[in-house]
């Protein structure tokens, strides 16, 4: 490969991967990476807006936990992430949503591996909406 071909496929790769950054900031869901134990690596604009917090204060600091519950109100531990990741993959479900200064919030949440490891550890994507109407207390139906 000469020079020229090498500063080619370069340039393609960074292209890619500013393509990449885009899609994953403009994006209409709240997506979250993080691992099995709930670390987060990634907290894109959305996800800033619908959990009240601007991502230097969750990426690395604080764990999925932190952000979500069930609908009943129970904490998330470390079996609920194991229960995410082996029955819930590529599945919508519905928990609730925690906003910093503002009441819970109905979620949609979904969940896909990324087949990339950080550390040697498989990380995962959260792609998650907020399905309540504040201005009726009505969630949306789901199709």
């Amino acid at each position: 490969m000469t020079i020229e071909s090498e500063k080619s496929e370069l340039e393609k790769l960074q292209t890619n991967s500013q393509l990449m950054t885009l899609v994953v900031e403009s994006a209409s869901d709240a997506i979250i990476i993080f691992n099995k134990q709930g670390h987060i690596f990634h907290f894109n604009m959305m996800a800033e807006k619908i959990f009240g917090r601007p991502r230097y204060q969750v990426e690395n600091k604080i764990l999925l936990y932190d952000l979500l519950t069930t609908d009943s109100d129970t904490p998330f531990d470390d079996d609920f992430i194991d229960d995410l990741l082996t029955q819930y993959i590529g599945q919508r479900i519905i928990l609730q949503g925690k906003h910093a200064h503002a009441p819970q919030f109905a979620a949609e949440f979904s969940l896909t591996p990324l087949y990339f490891a950080i550390d040697d550890d498989p990380v995962y994507a959260a792609f998650i909406q907020n399905i309540s109407d504040e201005s009726y207390g009505i969630i949306k139906t789901l199709s």
